[in-house]
């Protein structure tokens, strides 16, 4: 009984934790769609200003130094990006593998423990405290 009560609750964290996942990526997905798009409209707004003016040489000269300093500092900024982005997507990949594998036990899980969970509300209480004192206490608390 014990054993399924701590699987239960290890289920529910994990299921937690996954729907937290998944609101950060809605959030970041918007996030990184509308920054690069804004990084790429302002540097080609940069590069149009430097070429112009043939005529006064010295103006013209000094807007094109201050334009390519930041446009360096762009460039930085969308190397960083790009290497982010990959790292995430290879993450994402194998996340989506390991899920897939603990659905299909948790069905079959879930499937019995309906008609205990009723019962069983006022002992989990006390069971997790007691959980934290066995050394998981860092991976509980963190979840929370």
């Amino acid at each position: 009984e014990e054993e399924e009560e701590e699987e239960e609750e290890e289920e529910e964290e994990e299921e937690e934790e996954e729907k937290k996942k998944k609101k950060k990526r809605r959030q970041g997905r918007k996030r990184s769609s509308s920054s690069s798009s804004s990084s790429s409209s302002s540097s080609s707004s940069s590069s149009s200003s430097s070429g112009g003016g043939g005529g006064s040489s010295g103006s013209s000269s000094s807007s094109s130094s201050s334009s390519s300093s930041s446009n360096r500092r762009r460039r930085r900024r969308r190397r960083r990006r790009r290497r982010r982005r990959r790292r995430r997507r290879r993450r994402r990949k194998r996340r989506r593998r390991r899920r897939r594998r603990r659905r299909r036990r948790r069905k079959r899980r879930r499937r019995r423990r309906r008609r205990r969970r009723r019962r069983r509300r006022r002992r989990r209480r006390r069971r997790r405290k007691r959980r934290r004192r066995r050394g998981r206490c860092i991976i509980t608390r963190s979840r929370k």
